[in-house]
């Protein structure tokens, strides 16, 4: 009896052994995570930078300050266009300002070449002066100013040649192209005045200020090249002046002697003949000339 409830025991505790040592070592239910899907960053186009157009790089005129041509161009472009192409050339390569002239003035109705030959000037870098003509101040200042408005009307011109300028500064002389610079200034503004007296001039001109340049000295080639310059144009600067030689021997030589014993900066020589009239052309050897400035 003894030995069946030891037995009994034995398989009790052995059972009950079984079941803890079990216990101990199943380990714990499995818990899955939740899964996280991974963050995707917010996608930020590629920016695309703005289309930029080609630029077109502007026509560069010739260094200021050096010593430019200031050219009668009394021919039309219509009969004459060869030498309007020299000229729209040369504005390429020196300073330039072309003075036309229809009909001692702008004539009485515009002229399709001068608009196109007037337009490549500009483009090239040069200027185009419409030609009028005061009388020395004796001409009525309403058909001066009418002119100018004209040519400003038909032509993209940049400025105004008043010629035959009275010389002495008397008191009517003076009030009459202030009055007459003021009406272009105001009209037009920063356009050139190019005023010629063709000799000597009083002061009072240029210190009124009644055009931009004045043309001191217009005259043949041994004419102009024995005439000593006034004194006090000394006190402005070198571009208020300017000096037209004609029938001069070579254009070539005389280019380059009033570049260097005249005190201006803008020129012009031809060989043409004082008489009929030297601007009716260019003179064979003006290419050759620009090479002396």
């Amino acid at each position: 009896m003894l030995q069946r409830i030891t037995l009994a025991v034995i398989i009790a505790i052995s059972a009950n052994a079984f079941a803890h040592h079990n216990h101990e070592h199943t380990p714990p239910p499995t818990t899955t995570p939740p899964v996280t899907p991974p963050v995707t960053p917010p996608v930020t186009p590629p920016v695309t930078p703005p289309v930029t157009p080609p630029v077109t790089p502007p026509v560069t005129p010739p260094v200021a300050g050096s010593i430019g041509l200031l050219v009668p161009a009394y021919f039309d472009p219509g009969s004459d266009q060869q030498d309007w192409n020299t000229l729209i050339s040369a504005a390429g390569t020196v300073p330039l300002m072309a003075i036309m002239n229809p009909d001692s003035g702008p004539s009485t109705s515009q002229n399709q070449s001068y608009v196109t030959n007037i337009n490549a000037i500009n483009a090239a870098g040069g200027k185009v002066l419409g030609y009028v003509h005061t009388s020395y101040g004796a001409r009525s200042l309403a058909l001066v100013e009418q002119d100018v408005a004209t040519y400003f009307s038909w032509y993209n011109v940049k400025g105004i040649f008043l010629d035959e300028m009275a010389a002495s500064a008397t008191t009517a002389n003076l009030a009459y192209y202030e009055q007459l610079a003021s009406y272009i200034r105001t009209h037009y503004p920063s356009v050139t005045i190019v005023g010629n007296p063709g000799a000597t001039f009083d002061q009072a001109f240029a210190t009124n200020k009644v055009a931009d340049v004045f043309v001191d000295e217009e005259d043949i080639q041994t004419n102009v090249n024995t005439v000593t310059q006034a004194s006090w144009e000394t006190a402005f600067p070198a571009t208020t002046f300017a000096e037209m030689s004609v029938q001069s021997s070579s254009d070539v030589t005389e280019t380059a002697w009033l570049v260097a014993h005249r005190r201006v900066g803008w020129v012009y020589t031809t060989t043409l003949p004082l008489n009929p009239d030297p601007y009716t052309a260019l003179p064979a050897d003006f290419t050759s000339s620009i090479s002396s400035l």
